[in-house]
């Protein structure tokens, strides 16, 4: 079966085409700069440690995490907002109660020369786990 170059590179696309949305810089919103997505959620009884996606290009200053009690559904009051550089992709939330529903939102913040005006949130809903006696 002899290929063509013009089948193997639309193949290619059609595979590339569903990845491209997971971390986006790209202007297809209108200006709006895609969300962040938590890759890894550990937590423990008192703690949690989300690990977010680097946006890969300059499009981005920063990123803001902010961790609130209670649900998507049923969003609590904000325990805790914090601003990292691009370079940070990491952070360990403490003194968390046990076996608590909480929500961590990821948002980047998009750089001057971007392009961007904002960026689209990403939620990540999470229980501590049980206190041991």
């Amino acid at each position: 079966m002899k290929l063509k170059i013009k089948d193997v590179m639309l193949a290619l696309l059609l595979l590339a085409v569903p990845f491209w949305g997971l971390v986006s810089c790209s202007d297809d919103d209108g200006g709006i700069m895609g969300p962040v997505a938590i890759n890894s959620c550990q937590c423990t009884a008192t703690t949690v440690t989300p690990i977010w996606t680097l946006v890969p290009n300059d499009n981005c200053d920063g990123y803001i995490i902010t961790l609130y009690l209670g649900t998507r559904e049923n969003l609590g009051e904000m325990v805790e907002q914090l601003t990292f550089d691009h370079r940070t992709c990491q952070y360990t939330f403490t003194g968390l109660t046990p076996d608590t529903d909480y929500v961590i939102c990821t948002q980047a913040i998009p750089s001057a020369s971007s392009g961007f005006s904002d960026a689209q949130l990403y939620w990540k809903e999470f229980t501590t786990l049980a206190a041991e006696n």
